[in-house]
C-alpha cells in the first residue's frame, strides 16, 4: 500500500503534526532565545550569522543541523529496517519522536531560571527539539507520500499563492486539468499552513501564560497520534 492510498485512513494525522511543529517552534524561540527547532531554514541562516555577531548559544546554533538531520535519519532507519513488524515503523518514529518531546520538555523545565542558552537545561532542551522535528519531517515524508510538510511553510505558502490565483483566472485562462489540480492541492494544503499558524500563536500564548509546562500540550497531541496510528496499522 503507498503513501497515497494510506493517507486518509489517518488524514488528520500530519495536520495534527503542523500543529505541533508550529507550536513547539513558537515555545522555542521564546524559551531558547530565538531558536528554530522545526523551520530548520531559519536555522541555517542563525548558524551562519553566528561566525559574524559570535552571540552565546553557538554550538547549539551549529549542531542544529546535523542533529535535524540526524532525527530525521533514524526516522528512516526505523522505516526502511522495519517494515511489517508490530509495533509498526510509523507508531515507533512517532513514540521517537515523543521520548524527545518529553526530553525537550524535562530539560527546559530544569534549565527555566537559566538565563543563558549555553546552559546544559537549554542546550539539551534544543537538541532534543531538532531531533523531534527532524524525526517528525522524516516520517511525514516517508509515511504520507504527497502530503505538504508539516514544518516547512515557506514552499507550501507559495503553492496556496500559485493555486489559489490559477483558480481565479481560471474562467480568463481555462485549463481544467491545471484548474482541478490547483483546487486539490488547495484542499490538501491551506489545512497544514492554517494548523501550522495557529500552532503557533497557541504555542506562544501558552507559553507565555505556563512557560514549560504549555509543551506538555503537545505531547499529548503526539501521543494521541500513537494512539491512532496502532489503531490504523500502516506498513510500506
Amino acid at each position: 500500500m503507498n503513501g497515497e492510498r494510506r493517507w486518509p485512513k489517518l488524514r488528520l494525522l500530519p495536520i495534527a503534526l503542523c500543529f505541533v511543529a508550529g507550536y513547539i517552534d513558537a515555545c522555542a524561540f521564546i524559551a531558547l532565545f530565538g531558536t528554530f527547532v522545526a523551520q530548520i531554514t531559519g536555522t541555517y541562516i542563525i548558524a551562519g550569522a553566528t561566525l559574524v555577531t559570535h552571540e552565546p548559544g553557538v554550538i547549539t546554533k551549529v549542531l542544529a543541523i546535523p542533529v535535524f538531520m540526524s532525527g530525521a535519519g533514524v526516522a528512516t532507519l526505523i522505516a526502511r529496517a522495519a517494515p511489517g513488524t508490530h509495533p509498526t515503523p510509523l507508531v515507533t518514529s512517532l513514540l521517537l519522536e515523543l521520548v524527545l518531546l518529553l526530553i525537550f520538555l524535562f530539560a527546559g523545565l530544569g534549565a527555566a531560571r537559566a538565563n543563558n542558552p549555553d546552559a546544559i537545561g537549554n542546550f539539551t532542551a534544543a537538541i532534543a527539539g531538532f531531533a523531534a522535528m527532524g524525526v517528525q519531517s522524516a516520517l511525514v515524508r516517508i509515511f504520507y507520500v504527497g502530503a505538504p510538510s508539516t514544518n516547512v511553510m515557506t514552499t507550501a505558502t507559495s503553492q496556496i499563492a500559485i493555486d489559489a490565483t490559477d483558480v481565479l483566472l481560471s474562467r480568463r485562462f481555462p485549463d481544467p486539468a491545471r484548474t482541478d489540480a490547483a483546487r486539490r492541492r488547495l484542499y490538501e494544503t491551506l489545512p497544514h499552513v492554517a494548523a501550522f499558524l495557529v500552532g503557533a500563536t497557541t504555542g506562544a500564548l501558552a507559553f507565555g501564560s505556563f512557560h514549560w509546562w504549555s509543551v506538555a500540550a503537545v505531547i499529548a497531541i503526539v501521543l494521541a497520534t500513537v494512539l491512532g496510528a496502532l489503531r490504523y496499522p500502516a506498513k510500506l
